[in-house]
């Protein structure tokens, strides 16, 4: 280990991560010079479960809300259904005017 780069303090690397660093740099240097091959991870089949679904309960029945009455409106004017009384008056004066004119 006096030959590694690792033990020189020269980077500030404290004593503590050396193991750790010196493992990592064996394993690069076994992978540059193929010695190991990769480890593919091989993942746990995921199991499937069944649904917890609970049973949803019966809607109830909602009250019905009250329909107001409405009050009784008034009736339309009278003078609604009638023709103006200007129309009334030209149509008098138009008749005079003819009378006169003849």
């Amino acid at each position: 280990m006096s030959d590694s780069p690792l033990n020189s303090c020269k980077w500030g690397m404290t004593n503590r991560w050396l193991p750790e660093l010196t493992d990592l740099v064996k394993l690069l240097k076994d992978k540059i010079d193929n010695k190991i091959k990769p480890k593919k991870s091989t993942l746990p089949v995921t199991e499937t479960k069944p649904f917890d679904l609970t049973k949803p309960r019966p809607r109830s029945i909602p009250i019905p809300d009250k329909i107001p009455k409405l009050q009784k409106s008034k009736p339309p004017p009278k003078t609604l259904y009638r023709a103006p009384t200007e129309q009334e008056t030209l149509s008098k004066h138009r008749e005079e005017n003819r009378r006169q004119a003849e």
